[in-house]
């Protein structure tokens, strides 16, 4: 039996006594905080937190935007799990007037969470339930916030009163009452426009589900209420604002690791009901030919492949050609495009394993060309050097990104040639510079832009660390399947010191929480479902 803990950032697991020794002869003389990562807040460039502290003027659009993306970001799973996702969500920041007067000094910021779910009613006739989170910011209003409080609080004193009286009453008289309170413990929601309302101690927050036209079950809104609690406590959300900061965080923390593992495992539920397959994990490399593919995939040894990489990477294409405006995937779309290209099982299985070594393939190719460019130079090959001959099956891939070739349609970087000016080298039908796919994970690009990227001294370097970000989450996936969790902890640390070796600490630092991420991911999903272990090994690839 595996035992799993998230611990700053790190996964640990003791399978037994050996593993144990393992772990304790790789750590030796390492001290537990340069493990460390610290969790972070939730970050937002500082000319929009100056905004919310102190808003000068309305709502600036470029400032919305931000927000609004911050705030989905963060709230739009917990909607999805009271409303479920066929709701209308929209996010929103504005700057409207605090007091009474006008004058700017009195203005005030407020975020906007609201989602609108369509049901029927009691009376078999159409209703609509209605969701609104606020945020209420300004650091100069804090007195109104205080009166605010006291009033609220006021208000919750008399409820709780009269739901005493009125409540005895009835019990004497034996005659049903629907309690006015609810408690949503540490607070109280107060019954308020066919639903339930209620506040932060600072008033800085309100929240309120209730229904609008036709009648709704007064047990269905409250059951929606306490779950809407339990998932805004659960998740931290409660003093979102506070957690607001200009500091971006070191990669992933440990909340938003579990949360992004949560989602990855949710979306994958719902890609099997919508195909009416099975997703199941069973390891088919090996632990030795996985361990050196995912160490040195570019370099000493053959590439381990599943013959799906091409046309992973064409439905990349087909996206980039026919994405909307700043639409962009993100850690959850790759895995189900790894599950869509992956063939299906006799039995309506579909192996999670080979998703993720697809997924993690052309992502590690696209986000690192620096290491596969050498080979179409007249520059002699290292000793040992393996690299990526024309007998590997993602060969095609290279060509295509590099405009000698074409996988099928046009060749990505005609695609991206508007879109991030890539530029060619007519005589040869070459890109000038074959490290272009590195702006694919750019603000340009089609892949999200990952926490902890910031610290990244430039641009260019930005784009660099999310690149990594990008496939060595899947790398740490792999590796918790089937190497289990010696290989991720000598994994973590092999490229920590690796890293500072090279002068890019910062950037291993931040690659490595999406490493531990990744392998916190498969073990949640292992642990919901039941890891399946393969009989046969397979030395050598690709796979059948």
């Amino acid at each position: 039996m595996h035992k799993h803990l998230f611990h700053n950032g790190r996964i640990v697991a003791i399978r037994n006594f050996v593993s144990l020794f393992l772990l304790v002869v790789l750590l030796t003389g390492v001290s537990a905080d340069a493990r460390q990562v610290p969790d972070s807040p939730i970050f937002l460039s500082e000319p929009a937190l100056q905004h919310l502290r102190h808003p000068t003027r309305s709502m600036p659009a470029e400032f919305n935007k931000e927000i609004s993306a911050v705030l989905k970001e963060n709230f739009e799973d917990v909607i999805d799990v009271v409303m479920g996702p066929r709701a209308e969500k929209k996010f929103n920041a504005v700057t409207t007037l605090g007091g009474g007067r006008g004058d700017w000094d009195t203005k005030m910021n407020r975020l906007e969470v609201v989602a609108d779910l369509k049901v029927t009613g009691l009376d078999g006739k159409p209703a609509e339930v209605s969701l609104y989170i606020y945020f209420y910011t300004n650091d100069q209003l804090a007195d109104k916030f205080s009166k605010a409080s006291a009033q609220w609080r006021e208000r919750i004193q008399k409820a709780i009163q009269d739901d005493e009286k009125y409540g005895k009453i009835a019990r004497e008289k034996n005659y049903s009452y629907r309690p006015k309170t609810l408690p949503v413990s540490p607070y109280v929601a107060i019954a308020d426009y066919n639903g339930w309302t209620w506040n932060t101690d600072d008033s800085k927050m309100k929240v309120t589900l209730r229904h609008l036209g036709n009648k709704v079950s007064p047990e269905w809104i409250k059951e929606r209420t306490l779950t809407l609690h339990r998932q805004l406590a659960n998740a931290g959300l409660y003093h979102f604002y506070q957690r607001l900061s200009s500091t971006p965080s070191k990669g992933l923390t440990e909340a938003q690791a579990e949360a992004l593992a949560q989602r990855l495992t949710r979306r994958i539920g719902e890609w099997e009901q919508k195909h009416g397959l099975k997703v199941v994990y069973t390891d088919l490399a090996g632990m030795g030919s996985l361990a050196l593919h995912i160490k040195d995939a570019d370099g000493t040894c053959k590439p381990l492949r599943t013959t799906q990489e091409i046309d992973y990477y064409n439905r990349l294409k087909q996206f980039a050609a026919q994405r909307k405006p700043n639409e962009v995937l993100d850690f959850d779309d790759l895995i189900l495009l790894g599950l869509d290209v992956t063939p299906k099982n006799r039995d309506k299985t579909v192996n999670l394993f080979l998703a993720l070594l697809t997924t993690h393939n052309v992502m590690r190719l696209l986000a690192r060309p620096e290491q596969w460019q050498g080979e179409f130079t007249d520059n002699p090959k290292p000793e040992g050097f393996y690299g990526h001959p024309k007998t590997d099956s993602a060969y095609p891939i290279l060509t295509d990104l590099l405009g000698m070739d074409s996988t099928g349609g046009q060749n990505f970087p005609t695609i991206c040639e508007s879109l991030l000016n890539v530029r060619w080298r007519p005589e040869h039908a070459r890109v000038v510079d074959g490290n272009w796919t590195v702006t694919l994970f750019g603000t340009k690009g089609i892949f999200k832009r990952q926490a902890g990227i910031e610290y990244a001294d430039n641009p260019t370097d930005k784009d660099h660390w999310n690149g990594g970000c990008h496939y060595y989450y899947w790398i740490g996936a792999l590796a918790a399947g089937t190497l289990g969790p010696a290989g991720v902890m000598y994994g973590e640390l092999k490229e920590k010191l690796a890293k500072i070796a090279t002068g890019e600490g910062g950037r291993g630092e931040v690659e490595i929480t999406y490493f531990s991420g990744g392998a916190l991911f498969l073990a949640r999903f292992n642990a919901l479902r039941g890891m399946e272990k393969a009989a046969k090994v397979l030395e050598d690839a690709p796979f059948p």
